[in-house]
């Protein structure tokens, strides 16, 4: 998460971890940390790709979406 303070990172790791126990899903991450996108590719990539992902949920525009929807295999819609 790009510039996120570590305070937001605990609370919501504190949180995902909270809806992992009440789904009695197993917990997909140990930490959160936090770089700037635009000197690591990867985390360039992962920005795209949330992007892509929120113009879906959001805004209803699956163009960039469904070049790897197929790949999604668990998409929480958060209120």
């Amino acid at each position: 998460m790009d510039g996120a303070v570590p305070s937001l990172l605990r609370a919501l790791r504190i949180r995902l971890s909270e809806e992992c126990r009440v789904r009695q899903r197993k917990r997909p991450f140990a930490k959160f940390v936090g770089a700037n996108s635009n000197r690591e590719d990867g985390l360039q990539l992962v920005d795209m790709i949330v992007g892509a992902m929120w113009h879906h949920v959001i805004e209803g525009n699956s163009q960039h979406f469904n070049t790897f929807a197929r790949k999604v295999v668990d998409l929480w819609k958060a209120p």
